[in-house]
């Protein structure tokens, strides 16, 4: 059983850092937003990212842990800014973004 770690989330003695690297995303050959890019595209993917991050925000007052789900949050942020840098094409495409490249 695992260890509960402030009555809130679990803890992970092996990686202490759980916003970059939490242990529970990385399993097999690919971190788990690698498998997402593969799977779902890159739209998909960001849109996840952009979600989640907003989760993390509306729930931080709320878990115990504020300063950890923000950082989880803005970790969300920077992947989707991420996926957006590196895939402009695509996502003018969809029409994410106004404007051609």
């Amino acid at each position: 059983m695992a260890e509960v770690c402030n009555g809130t989330d679990y803890c992970d003695i092996t990686n202490p850092d759980v916003v970059n690297e939490p242990e529970h995303y990385k399993h097999g050959t690919f971190e788990v937003i690698d498998e997402m890019l593969l799977v779902f595209g890159p739209q998909k993917t960001y849109d996840f990212c952009i979600l989640n991050a907003w989760k993390y925000r509306s729930r931080a007052p709320y878990k115990g842990n504020t300063e950890q789900d923000m950082e989880k949050a803005d970790r969300y942020m920077q992947m989707a800014k991420q996926i957006m840098d590196n895939n402009l094409d695509a996502i003018h495409e969809v029409g994410l973004i106004k404007g051609g490249s």
